[in-house]
């Protein structure tokens, strides 16, 4: 996925932006699923994604970004548990296999405080109850840059 930070400015009813970095983020032999993008005032902020794939049931994830380094390290801060097992996908009314619509959302908002609040979809455990069409959740976390 790529990324852009920008520094907007609004003067005279105008808008504009400087771009202050871009990049490219990716997991080798995975996958990041609509991530979502949030930097504060200083140019501190995460991308948050699910993460999926060979190694990973889909788990909620971010990465800390900034507008001097390259993005560190993929911090997972809830694993998956199981994949996913159909949500839209059960009732397929055509001869192809059933697709399911999963991974449709993230977020990355900065707070005042400069704190950075992000969710996203992932396969939770099986202490929650299942509806009869699907086993994700949303995981809602906070980074403090």
């Amino acid at each position: 996925g790529a990324y852009y930070i920008l520094s907007p400015t609004f003067r005279g009813g105008t808008l504009a932006a400087t771009v202050l970095k871009t990049g490219y983020l990716s997991v080798v032999g995975n996958h990041l699923l609509r991530p979502a993008v949030a930097v504060n005032a200083q140019g501190r902020g995460a991308i948050s994604f699910t993460l999926s794939g060979p190694n990973y049931f889909p788990s909620a994830a971010f990465v800390a970004i900034d507008t001097v380094s390259p993005p560190s390290m993929v911090q997972l801060v809830a694993a998956g548990t199981l994949p996913e097992d159909g949500f839209t996908g059960y009732f397929a009314t055509s001869s192809t296999a059933p697709v399911a619509r999963w991974g449709d959302y993230s977020t990355a908002v900065t707070g005042t405080d400069g704190n950075i609040w992000m969710t996203v979809e992932y396969i939770h455990t099986l202490n929650n109850p299942l509806t009869d069409h699907a086993n994700w959740g949303t995981f809602v976390s906070r980074y403090i840059p």
